[in-house]
């Protein structure tokens, strides 16, 4: 029989997440020099920063007592195993150096973070069918936000790209 794995489990998967993405971001915004670039990496940084305490709060709402697990919902060790591969690639893009001293750079740069939105819309996607009907909404603002954030990013690549 595979493990147990509690909504809590989950929830601070998703903040790691999200924590991961907003020091992506701003990382990106330290070392760009370009104005624009700066702010846009600074504003996706807050956004996640946003995206944390929704999930925070989530977190606090599972009450101390709920030992009731996933598994009850179907959602299998498998699963769990697929969604923490997700959390650990954003964890390994981390802890990566980037440049955006070329305009390849900056193209390459764009191209990882785009990345990392679809890996962040997968697990929520993912997520949805195990979350309590009182936390979906929430969810799917979330996943409407990244979808946002792709476009937003997929814009600014290919403007760089014409430059």
């Amino acid at each position: 029989m595979g493990n147990a794995y509690s909504s809590r489990e989950i929830l601070t998967i998703a903040v790691k997440i999200e924590e991961n993405g907003h020091d992506f971001y701003l990382k990106l915004s330290k070392e760009s020099k370009d104005e624009k670039l700066k702010d846009l990496f600074t504003e996706l940084a807050e956004m996640e920063t946003e995206h944390i305490k929704l999930f925070s709060e989530m977190l606090q709402n599972v009450p101390d007592d709920d030992f009731e697990t996933l598994s009850s919902f179907g959602f299998s060790e498998e699963i769990f195993l697929y969604l923490q591969a997700i959390a650990d690639s954003k964890i390994f893009i981390k802890n990566n150096n980037f440049s955006l001293d070329t305009q390849q750079d900056i193209i390459n740069v764009f191209a990882i973070a785009i990345a990392l939105e679809k890996d962040s819309i997968i697990f929520y996607y993912e997520l949805l069918p195990y979350i309590s009907d009182q936390h979906k909404k929430t969810i799917e603002t979330i996943l409407t936000e990244e979808k946002k954030h792709i476009l937003l990013l997929v814009e600014k690549q290919k403007e760089h790209s014409n430059t």
